[in-house]
């Protein structure tokens, strides 16, 4: 009677086959068996994307990844029979519920944001990477050999990048500093950091097959392995070396726990095997550094700017480190606004905006943090106490779930891929704690990707694969897949459309961020104007975008258009003051020298370290024939930069023009021993010498 009702979940199409006991509602043909390989491989194709145009690369990437989620999702629609199974098993764990809630608050958020129009473009990046993970749980579900796959997948790549990593490095050795060898080995990735740890998070693969597989196999793994951690060691990133020492203490105490539960004592040649690339990589790489001093004299290849693998730890704790110091000033400023917004927070993707005034006495010019430098107090920051606790939940989850399995002593392959799964996760975890993982395309997927393969693992053992489980699925579950592929589907074609405008506007960034560098500029103020779409309202810095449209209307005089775009950017991003900067420049041009005063003023003394509204600033003097405000804002200026040979030149430039334009018998030899002063400062600047000859022939 029970085959008989078992037989009824079958196609009548495929009369001949058995029933299976896996946890799927039909037995799917042959070629399916790809299919997770398949679409696994398209999600890791998204590293290899160039910027195709665009400021930076992840303007490309993820719109990339919102078409392989709508491709794949479309591929579940259409074989929604097939993952009734997996997807109850889906809606039955926490970690799931989690993350919804995680991105149902992100999305909330945006009532309270300051900019909203940012917390979608970062909210939609959110709904790709989670819809990617639904998509690797689903199809990965119960296939526990799917893991051994893609553990193949990853090692792979990362055999590949670390070849290609070391023959450009091997290339280039003798005619480029090491530092500058470094920094060319980061490939598409946006810095070699964000290299490193694309590189660590497939390191706990590598160490799969080369524990846990048979024969030569190992040899593919042990090469992948040794030439990975080869590359980690040169790339020379701290958070990086703190991964792969906590990656590899963790793996040699669950090696030494199987041994002492085998009692095969013989299997602690493992843990020898891991230590031992390390210490060639070590070794290799201070030779490589010792070589390329010794050929063309490089100093950079060692000290602060690149140092060996034991200084840049160390530098971790040093006070003497200066990005250190910002950093954990960066993690007070978040903790300090998390105290003050508790329970809202600033807005999902906010904090690059609200993290600009704490800030802005660290940065020169317009630079901005950008993010905390650690996800975990950027979500906590962003999204109050709530969203924060959310997202902490999601690494102490899989944490916990390994921990557990681990006790019970199982000792099946499972074991092996849930350690392996959340040594992943762990790796992530600490690049979130150092860094802004959030951000990027790629670290992202394995976001998605390493949960989503230890849970496809976990909960069919949880449900113990049995027979009363398989007969459940029923076409509840099979309706539940349609609605949940068809509800997706619907979701990403607006998240396609905002990566796409996204990557539009990083493209036209681009552009004009070349073009600014021309004097005229080339580009036409009506190309901007209508270039850039209507989404993302600030740019990849936080610059607002309406302030480069004016820009250009400003060039050509077309100051009311201009002051157009200006007004509004007192709604997209007011901190960086670049609204009041462009209005002084507006009045100056428009011969209005008080309220071009007025507005360089607010701009320059908010934000004292920025050259060019000093300088504009300087010029409003002049045109007001005022010089103790010129020795005002020279004296604020220099307090904070005070080794800029060009501060003292305008200085010296604005100080000769007032008195020789509005009061020549003023001009006295004060101004020639400021001169002498400013050549004392910088003995070797030759503007500054034509500038004192300047100030000889006017007195």
């Amino acid at each position: 009677m029970a085959k008989k009702n078992r037989n009824k979940l079958v196609s009548p199409d495929l009369p001949q086959q058995k029933p299976s006991n896996v946890s799927q509602t039909k037995t799917l043909p042959n070629f399916t068996s790809w299919i997770p390989y398949c679409f696994i491989a398209l999600y890791l194709l998204v590293e290899f994307i160039p910027n195709l145009g665009s400021y930076d690369t992840m303007g490309p990437q993820w719109f990339y990844l919102s078409l392989v989620d709508m491709a794949i999702m479309a591929y579940i629609l259409y074989s929604y029979n097939s993952y009734g199974a997996a997807m109850k098993a889906l809606f039955s764990n926490a970690f799931t519920y989690l993350l919804l809630a995680l991105l149902f608050w992100a999305a909330l958020s945006g009532t309270w944001a300051f900019n909203s129009t940012e917390t979608w473009v970062c909210l939609v990046r959110f709904l790709i990477t989670t819809i990617a993970f639904f998509n690797v749980f689903i199809i990965c579900y119960n296939q526990p050999a799917v893991f051994t796959g893609i553990a193949y997948l990853l090692t792979g790549i990362l055999l590949m990048q670390s070849v290609q990593s070391l023959s450009f490095l091997l290339s280039q050795m003798g005619s480029m500093n090491f530092t500058e060898i470094v920094l060319g080995m980061r490939g598409n990735a946006g810095n070699k950091n964000i290299y490193a740890a694309s590189l660590m998070i497939k390191i706990p693969f590598a160490l799969y097959g080369m524990l846990y597989l048979t024969g030569f196999k190992r040899l593919f793994f042990f090469a992948s392995f040794m030439l990975g951690t080869l590359v980690i060691v040169i790339l020379n990133s701290r958070t990086t070396y703190v991964s792969y020492l906590v990656i590899v203490l963790l793996i040699i105490i669950y090696e030494i726990i199987r041994v002492i539960r085998s009692n095969n004592y013989k299997n602690l040649i493992r843990p020898i095997a891991i230590i031992i690339p390390g210490i060639i990589a070590l070794l290799f790489s201070q030779a490589l550094i010792s070589s390329t001093r010794y050929n063309i004299g490089d100093e950079t290849a060692q000290g602060s700017q690149y140092g060996n693998a034991s200084e840049r730890i160390e530098s971790i704790v040093s006070d003497k480190d200066e990005s250190r110091n910002q950093r954990i000033a960066f993690w007070k400023h978040a903790i300090e606004y998390t105290k003050a917004h508790p329970w809202k927070g600033s807005g999902f993707g906010n904090w690059k905006l609200e993290g600009i005034e704490p800030s802005k006495d660290i940065f020169n010019e317009l630079s901005v943090p950008l993010h905390a430098h650690n996800d975990f107090l950027e979500f906590f920051a962003e999204l109050g106490i709530p969203g924060g606790l959310l997202y902490l939940s999601l690494f102490l989850f899989i944490s916990l779930i390994a921990i557990r399995f681990l006790f019970r002593g199982d000792r099946s392959e499972t074991e092996q891929i849930l350690i392996i799964a959340a040594l992943g996760f762990v790796a992530y975890g600490i690049d979130a704690f150092f860094n802004f993982p959030i951000e990027r395309p790629i670290n992202q997927i394995f976001f998605a990707m390493v949960p989503a393969l230890a849970l496809s693992t976990w909960l069919p053992n949880r449900f113990n694969n049995n027979e009363s489980n398989t007969s459940k699925v029923s076409s509840k579950q099979e309706n539940a897949v349609m609605l949940l592929s068809f509800c997706s589907l619907v979701v990403l074609l607006p998240a396609a459309f905002i990566t796409y405008q996204t990557y539009q506007s990083l493209i036209v960034q681009e552009k004009t961020r070349i073009d600014m560098e021309n004097e005229p500029v080339k580009l036409t103020p009506d190309y901007v104007a209508n270039a850039f779409p209507s989404i993302p309202n600030i740019g990849y810095s936080t610059l607002p975008l309406d302030g480069i449209k004016a820009r250009y209307l400003g060039e050509k005089g077309r100051y009311e258009e201009a002051m157009k775009f200006i007004n509004r950017i007192q709604y997209t991003n007011p901190h960086l003051m670049y609204a009041e900067f462009l209005k002084a420049l507006v009045y100056i041009n428009s011969n209005q020298p008080d309220s071009a005063f007025k507005y360089a003023s607010a701009a320059f003394y908010h934000r004292p370290r920025v050259k060019n509204y000093y300088d504009l600033l300087i010029a409003t003097c002049v045109n007001r024939k005022d010089t103790n405000e010129i020795k005002k804002a020279f004296y604020e200026f220099t307090s904070h930069r005070p080794n800029i040979p060009a501060t003292w030149d305008v200085f010296l430039q604005a100080m000769t023009n007032v008195k020789v334009s509005f009061y020549p018998s003023a001009m006295t030899p004060q101004m020639l021993e400021r001169a002498d002063s400013a050549l004392k400062i910088f003995p070797n600047d030759s503007t500054l010498l034509k500038r004192k000859l300047s100030i000889l022939k006017n007195l």
